[in-house]
């Protein structure tokens, strides 16, 4: 058999349990030969696992990986296979979501540990996704929240994008012929459009049709074009309705298929690739098996304890690049005392520049490139005059870390009684749209940092809201991620995630452009987050702006990965 586990650092989560527990219960339910199956599930001192068949074989991503393209009879024939299976699970109430090469399985049958003669089957892996009917509707957004779009881009329906409560049977339908597309021509459709980015895949898959299989592979009958064509419609309704209906058509090409075969070149292609996830599940004894998860009986814990090691991963910071050529300098200078200032890529740590007290800066060199710069540690009353450089080569660039303080505190200060001295300002809590700005600008607190968007939302003007736009989404160039949880940074990018929604649609767009343009990984990251949940915001508005935004992304310069 084969154990699926949740991970150990996922277990106080309380979405995931929740969704892994909706797996144990879903594959519970099924038995097909297409279907791997579920031998029992349960919890044992908080460790949520899941039994199952064990398949002796290989997925469908690595075996494209290691053939190419594959043979018109035998990618028909495993898509035809992964159909029956999929119309099974339909037909009691579930849709799997998350249809896809990797989670199609072709193994050998087996039995008391022998191969036996018949051909090898697919089988269809990771009921996980699934939902259970309209009636668990209701308690979908416990499970999707922004950011954790379930599915695969490049094989995700594009209505699965929009608003999980529009994914139907159909939306299966859609994955499966990506993932058809994928096994006749060596690539997703959206590899086929040379679409690249997250962003870029939801916004394509919100606006464009996909291209004909036909522009990929040219010997295709003109049949199988048709229905290959027809399965990723865009509009569900123009879809072939139902798996079965996939299944019957997809016969007629199957003729002369050989799996056994297909399977053996595959397993002897580069041998030495290094084994997936799929063949490192743990086996355990079959005499070991305790009773079904179907069982009316009930379910109930293995009667043994199980034992799992966890490899710990060293994270290795303040990592210095000192490179002979192609580099440059950067310095950072302070009057505070003991600054350290972190130089980034992405989420790696390339150098730290440490000022002692008593100095009057620091400086490191770095390959040429692009930076953002991080204060390590310090207090509020600290802050960089920019989050981010750009190195060139044998270039010096200067950074200051100052004191939030004395020239600074003293013109804010005079803003703030000069904005007081006019009675017919209106304020928030007391204080008016520019004194909320100003806050907002420097304050480091995420609390703060909510009041102070509560209030320029409220507070500003038509004229003013592309500004409190821009101001908003700034903050995320210091905050931004895609983890929206308890934390303090959590709770903010949650509430940002929020407010960005009720902004006036012209505002909101120019405060995006130029964020996309001019941003910085974290604020660039959480647009993307953003985007990936809400892509209904892409497809509601013109095509000139979506198309405005697949520009940006597609421009060699642009800052976006």
């Amino acid at each position: 058999v084969a154990l699926k586990m949740l991970p150990e650092d996922r277990w106080t989560n309380p979405d995931v349990i929740v969704r892994f527990e909706r797996e144990m219960e879903a594959i519970g339910q099924l038995d097909h030969p297409h279907i791997v199956r579920a031998s029992d599930a349960g919890e044992d001192n908080g460790l949520h696992y899941l039994v199952m068949e064990y398949v002796d074989g290989m997925d469908l991503a690595r075996m494209v990986r290691r053939l190419g393209a594959l043979p018109i009879p035998e990618a028909c024939e495993l898509i035809r296979q992964a159909a029956v299976g999929l119309e099974y699970a339909h037909e009691h109430g579930l849709i799997h979501r998350d249809i896809k090469p990797s989670n199609l399985m072709l193994g050998w049958q087996a039995k008391d540990g022998a191969k036996k003669s018949s051909p090898p089957t697919v089988k269809v892996l990771d009921m996980g996704l699934a939902l259970l009917g309209d009636e668990h509707f209701q308690h979908e957004h416990e499970l999707t929240t922004i950011g954790q779009l379930m599915g695969t881009l490049d094989y995700m329906s594009p209505e699965q994008g929009m608003d999980s409560h529009d994914v139907t049977a159909t939306s299966d339908i859609f994955s499966l012929g990506a993932t058809l597309f994928k096994l006749l021509t060596g690539k997703s459709p959206l590899d086929a459009m040379n679409v690249t980015t997250p962003l870029r895949k939801i916004t394509t898959l919100a606006t464009k049709d996909l291209p004909s299989i036909a522009e990929q592979r040219t010997d295709l009958p003109p049949e199988l074009v048709q229905l290959v064509d027809r399965m990723l419609a865009r509009e569900p309704q123009h879809r072939i309705s139902s798996a079965s209906a996939v299944a019957s058509q997809l016969e007629r090409f199957t003729k002369n298929a050989d799996l056994s075969k297909l399977l053996r070149n595959a397993v002897q292609a580069n041998s030495g690739e290094p084994v997936s996830v799929n063949q490192k599940r743990i086996g355990l004894p079959n005499a070991e098996s305790a009773r079904a998860v179907g069982d009316n009986s009930g379910r109930r814990k293995f009667p043994w304890r199980i034992a799992v090691g966890f490899a710990g991963f060293l994270i290795l910071a303040a990592t210095v690049f000192r490179l002979s050529t192609d580099y440059g300098q950067l310095i950072v200078e302070t009057d505070a005392d003991d600054v350290t200032v972190e130089v980034r890529q992405g989420e790696r740590v390339v150098d730290t520049i440490e000022v002692a007290a008593g100095q009057a800066s620091g400086e490191t060199t770095v390959r040429s490139g692009k930076y953002e710069l991080v204060l390590a540690g310090a207090g509020e009353e600290l802050r960089l005059d920019a989050n981010s450089v750009s190195i060139r080569r044998n270039d010096v660039e200067t950074v200051r870390v100052t004191k939030v303080g004395s020239q600074e505190a003293d013109q804010v200060a005079k803003t703030l009684v000069s904005n007081r001295t006019s009675p017919k300002q209106p304020t928030y809590d007391g204080r008016t749209y520019a004194e909320w700005l100003t806050e907002l600008k420097t304050e480091k607190k995420a609390e703060r940092m909510m009041d102070a968007t509560k209030a320029l939302l409220t507070l500003g003007s038509t004229d003013q809201s592309e500004e409190a736009a821009k101001a908003i989404i700034q903050i995320m160039r210091t905050h931004g991620s895609i983890v929206e949880d308890g934390s303090s940074q959590g709770k903010l990018i949650g509430f940002v995630r929020e407010e960005l929604q009720k902004m006036p649609a012209d505002a909101f767009w120019a405060a995006v452009k130029e964020e996309l343009q001019y941003g910085n990984h974290r604020s660039r990251e959480f647009l993307g987050w953003f985007f990936l949940a809400n892509s209904r915001l892409i497809s509601e508005h013109s095509d000139e702006i979506a198309n405005l935004l697949l520009q940006e992304l597609s421009e060699p310069q642009s800052h976006w990965a």
